[in-house]
């Protein structure tokens, strides 16, 4: 039996008033009769629970759950702080993620059907758990259990059934932050003007007439992203399954001129701010890349990688490509020393008997052939193949179709390969046939994988720690060998990176901006974080059995020293500079993107920053009231950046907009930062913008009608 910890304060009154809410604002329909203290989630609905500011370092969550198909709802707490899948409808899985990082996950969980579950949720003594009925059906260590939990909600899938909520709150907690309430937040917007020109070729007329509308509906500010110049190799879009893209950005830098100076003027002209985004680490896009020795990778390659040569990168990292995040030397060694494939071994975390697979091979992660392998199983869960001589350094692995049943892992524990001497091989993984699909026609086996790129395709894979199951239609690459450098990262240490970085900012003035605001985020995209950073510049600073963590406190320190001297720059020239904060800025011990220390508390205290801009689904999520709370102390406004392009198109548009607009109110936000243009706006054949099937959404957003 699971002992349950009574000592804690009950939190029912909490309960009930988020109940209430979500009757109100989610049309969850309440059971009549005997079945009046049940809940029922409709169709077409997602309810969920909302306390804020619980401020619990420690807490239980306890309900009893009901759905038919025996595979139960999908449960998150805290939304960018703690999130739990339990038995999602698609995926039979149990996983848990906090802040961002997999603590854990198995597929050995799914719910009875048609019968009544107790279930349970607890973080406690560093620890985090979920139990079904008695039973513990997943444990893992909290990344960092010294936080308090500043919100907790609880999404329910339609066809849930619900009674008997509980929550249980122990431990220390913090004093909770508890700003003035606002509601006249300013009205921002963001172009992302790539996106902006796939719809068709801009004018200038068109851009004038965009800038009136963002007046007419109250915008106060317009942000613009890229910050690269039109002649730039960022713009040079000439894919051949997509020309049109490319003709309509030829055809707008003809009629318009440069990008950024013309769009800052017309804005100038409705007397709206103008500020360029800056994206330090995004000079080049992973898994836009042709397969090696291609026609393609021959006339369009522009960057080496493991998938193929890289076409979409910005000229200056096509110039100084060794000024990448480089990959830890043992692991580059280990590639370089790297024997052909002769065993390949799949390993399922629960029994999966019958299923089949096929191994596949290729010399240009292009054409995909079968190969003829032999086959043996070492009981219910561990499946060998056998390799025929001189077998490539590509490889896919598929299941064959018709066999029911489930067979997934860890992604490091779901597949091996061993050379002829039975030793393990570096190998790295494409978890999709590649984000370049988009880019070129045809499906498996005619198109390549990108190699290292996570969170793209049908699963959702943050590290090689997360689970993913292999399915009819989602092959697993498998490539030899680790990308020796993060493809568009520049690393901070070099004075070169950050003079670069710090003419783009010169640029951005020089054309006319009010400021610019600096956003870490990045397309790059890897399993591996913490194993990038170790150039020989950063080891002989740090040493070379230097640890993630030594690593990444000192490449922090260096991108600190960079912002250090844009603050200058803006200074002298009279203009502003913001800074976008983020829910991946975690402590130096835990892992990151850029491998980077991010200290944005430090950069607050030192007034590097004018305005700051939290960008998150929720303002009451994660990290972000610290940052709020820290920068509202300093007199320093900040603004919330919800992606309103992901949330705009959507079943849950409508709860995830009220979410934020909330935000607003509850977190006293100076500022509402809408994200982006295209999602509600586009240009037609004339080159002028007209509103988008998403137009009643900025009706919402900005109060104004068009």
């Amino acid at each position: 039996m699971i002992e349950r910890d009574s000592s804690g304060s009950s939190a029912r009154n909490p309960c009930l008033c988020g109940l209430e809410w979500l009757v109100e604002r989610m049309t969850c329909e309440r059971g009549r009769g005997d079945d009046s203290d049940t809940w029922r989630v409709p169709a077409d609905s997602v309810a969920f629970f909302y306390a804020p500011d619980l401020g619990l370092r420690e807490w239980s969550v306890t309900m009893d759950v009901f759905h038919p198909g025996g595979n139960g709802p999908q449960v998150i707490l805290g939304r960018q702080i703690h999130e739990f899948f339990t038995g999602r409808p698609d995926l039979p899985r149990t996983s848990v993620t906090a802040y961002g990082l997999t603590a854990a996950a198995t597929a050995k969980f799914a719910f009875p059907a048609s019968r009544w579950t107790v279930l349970s949720f607890e973080r406690r003594g560093g620890t985090l758990r979920i139990a079904s009925g008695d039973e513990w059906i997943l444990e893992a260590a909290d990344p960092d259990a010294s936080r308090t939990i500043k919100d907790l909600e609880i999404h329910l899938a339609e066809g849930t059934q619900l009674r008997g909520f509980e929550v249980r709150g122990g431990g220390s907690s913090s004093a909770r932050w508890r700003p003035k309430r606002s509601k006249s937040a300013r009205r921002f917007v963001s172009i992302d003007f790539f996106d902006d020109t796939i719809a068709g070729a801009w004018t200038r007329e068109g851009v004038e007439h965009q800038m009136r509308i963002y007046r007419k509906s109250g915008i106060e500010r317009v942000y613009f992203l890229p910050a690269s110049a039109a002649g730039d190799g960022f713009w040079q879009q000439r894919m051949p399954s997509r020309p049109q893209h490319a003709d309509n950005i030829l055809q707008t830098r003809e009629a318009i001129g440069e990008f950024l100076p013309a769009f800052a003027s017309a804005a100038k002209a409705q007397d709206l701010e103008f500020f360029a985004v800056s994206k330090p680490f995004d000079e080049a896009f992973p898994g836009a890349v042709f397969p090696p020795g291609s026609g393609e990778a021959e006339h369009y390659g522009r960057l080496p990688s493991l998938s193929g040569a890289a076409w979409w990168a910005s000229d200056w990292v096509s110039r100084n490509p060794g000024l990448r995040m480089k990959r830890h030397p043992d692991d580059l060694l280990a590639a370089e020393r790297a024997a052909p494939v002769h065993r390949v071994v799949l390993r399922s975390e629960v029994p999966a008997p019958g299923i089949g697979f096929e191994v596949w091979g290729s010399s240009d992660n292009r054409h995909y052939c079968r190969l003829e392998c032999k086959a043996s199983r070492q009981g219910d869960c561990q499946i060998e193949f056998l390799l025929p001589p001189h077998s490539p350094s590509y490889l896919a692995v598929t299941r064959q179709p018709g066999i029911l049943g489930v067979f997934g892992n860890r992604l490091d524990s779901l597949l091996g390969c061993y050379d002829a001497k039975d030793r393990p091989l570096p190998i790295s993984f494409g978890i999709a046939s590649d984000v370049s699909r988009r880019y070129r026609a045809g499906t498996f086996p005619q198109v390549s994988f990108a190699f290292d790129v996570n969170q793209v395709g049908k699963q959702r894979v943050d590290s090689r720690k997360s689970f993913w199951f292999m399915l009819e239609d989602s092959p697993l690459g498998v490539a030899v060998g680790y990308e020796p450098f993060l493809l568009g990262a520049p690393a901070s240490v070099y004075p070169e990176v950050r003079q670069h970085w710090l003419e783009q900012i010169r640029w951005c003035f020089d054309c006319g901006c009010d400021g610019v605001d600096i956003r870490i985020g990045s397309h790059n995209r890897t399993f591996d974080w913490e194993r990038y950073g170790y150039n020989d510049e950063v080891l002989a600073q740090v040493g070379h059995d230097a640890g993630p963590e030594q690593v990444r406190t000192f490449l922090g320190r260096c991108y600190s020293g960079f912002l250090r001297s844009a603050r200058s720059l803006a200074g002298e020239h009279g203009r502003k500079l913001h800074l976008h904060l983020e829910h991946g800025f975690h402590p130096a011990r835990l892992p990151c993107a850029m491998n980077s220390h991010f200290s944005w508390e430090e950069w607050l205290a030192e007034g590097m920053a004018d305005e700051v801009t939290l960008t998150t689904h929720s303002a009451g999520a994660g990290i972000m009231p610290p940052m709020a709370k820290m920068a509202t102390s300093l007199g320093i406004p900040f603004n919330v950046r919800p992606y309103f392009n992901g949330m705009v198109g959507g079943r849950h548009a409508q709860t995830m907009v009220g979410q934020a607009l909330r935000d607003l109110e509850n977190f006293a936000a100076d500022g509402l930062n809408i994200y982006e243009n295209a999602a509600f706006f586009a240009v037609n054949g004339q080159g002028m913008p007209q509103p988008g099937k998403s137009a009643p959404w900025w009706e919402l957003l900005t109060g104004r009608s068009l």
